[in-house]
């Protein structure tokens, strides 16, 4: 990563000092900061693939950041730029594509991490299968020898999949777990209600069903907001900042859909969309507000220690008498050989991470190379 923001700086120095006479000077300072994005992404991906949780979305996401770095390797030096496949440009479409990539590969990092998590699974499937219908619809539109109104159809449709792929995957967190909440159901409707409504006015090029498609919108996006607000475990004294939050965020859905209903009245239009503005700035207060006292108030999870072993199976160094002595001193059954036992954990010296089983020889937290491994 350095030696690219090294390769980057020099040739920016080059091209502004000697002008036209360095012409790729642009495409080399693009390519040393693309190539050291993307091994600052891996250096950060790299930490989560020793977690069994969080393995197989670590791995995806470097294979999208090395699948992306060459999309853009192939961008930069306008590889294409005299190509047509089809009827197609292929020097748009690469672009097309590589600005598909990076929230396709963020949303799939995350639904494949959730699906890892008992609490995720049936959110995570669900969102895989709406990453791969948005992807699909993207790459038609980027590389299908159609019209741009044709295209611009595939494109609204990839972002509507990405829209309400995400209220589905909010509102789905927890299925499947024993709890009760039956009515994250109405946002699982209305979702999928809002995604027929979009899909046919994107389709059909009309604009009718604009405030329909409003109302169940709202309706899946705040159930979804519920769903996810109510995982979060504040102290009792806390709880009201919840409530509150929640309130704020059917306020903010109510003014949004107020502004859809009442748009030919300009002045009702204005006063609800303040209303709107207002709260939906104290709905994300609120919500980083959880987030804070969340991590402040969060407990140490607990770990197998040492203080959970209490004996341990030795023979005895002076008389060869096998036998089970209490952790600490403790005296040999047959000798009276004073005996010392002391265990401790592998952790790791930089960060104190627990390597416990740990296979790699750099620490999954902090990155540091373990000696002796």
């Amino acid at each position: 990563m350095l030696a690219s923001l090294a390769v980057a700086a020099v040739a920016g120095v080059a091209g502004v000092l000697f002008g036209g006479r360095y012409s790729y000077s642009e495409q080399v300072v693009a390519t040393g900061f693309a190539a050291a994005g993307a091994v600052g992404v891996m250096m950060v991906l790299s930490r989560f693939v020793d977690r069994a949780v969080t393995r197989t979305a670590a791995l995806f996401g470097m294979g999208a950041v090395i699948f992306e770095f060459f999309l853009l390797l192939m961008v930069i030096w306008e590889v294409g730029q005299w190509l047509t496949i089809g009827g197609v440009d292929v020097r748009d479409s690469l672009a097309i594509t590589a600005g598909c990539v990076v929230p396709t590969a963020i949303a799939a990092v995350c639904c494949l991490w959730l699906w890892r998590l008992p609490v995720g699974r049936v959110a995570g499937l669900v969102g895989l299968v709406f990453c791969a219908v948005g992807t699909l619809a993207w790459l038609i539109g980027a590389w299908a020898d159609l019209g741009w109104d044709a295209k611009d159809q595939y494109f609204g449709t990839a972002g509507l999949m990405l829209a309400y792929g995400t209220a589905a995957v909010l509102c789905c967190i927890g299925m499947r777990t024993g709890d009760r909440r039956y009515w994250r159901w109405l946002g699982v409707v209305c979702g999928a209600a809002g995604l027929a409504l979009g899909l046919y006015m994107i389709w059909a090029d009309t604009e009718e069903l604009i405030r329909q498609l409003a109302y169940v919108s709202s309706v899946a996006a705040v159930v979804g907001y519920v769903n996810i607000v109510l995982y979060i475990r504040l102290p009792a004294g806390y709880r009201w900042l919840q409530a509150a939050t929640i309130v704020m965020a059917a306020a903010t859905a109510f003014f949004i859909d107020l502004m859809v209903s009442c748009e030919g009245d300009y002045g009702a239009f204005e006063t609800a969309a303040r209303f709107a503005g207002a709260s939906g700035i104290l709905t994300a207060c609120g919500a980083m507000a959880m987030l804070i006292l969340l991590r402040l108030h969060r407990g140490v999870d607990y770990e197998p220690g040492s203080t959970q072993m209490v004996e341990m199976s030795l023979v005895c160094p002076r008389c060869g008498k096998k036998q089970t002595l209490p952790i600490g001193e403790a005296n040999c059954q047959a000798c009276d050989l004073r005996i010392r036992i002391q265990v401790e954990e592998p952790r790791c010296p930089s960060c104190g991470y627990l390597l416990y089983q740990l296979q790699s020889q750099n620490c999954p937290e902090c990155g540091a190379v373990l000696a002796g491994r």
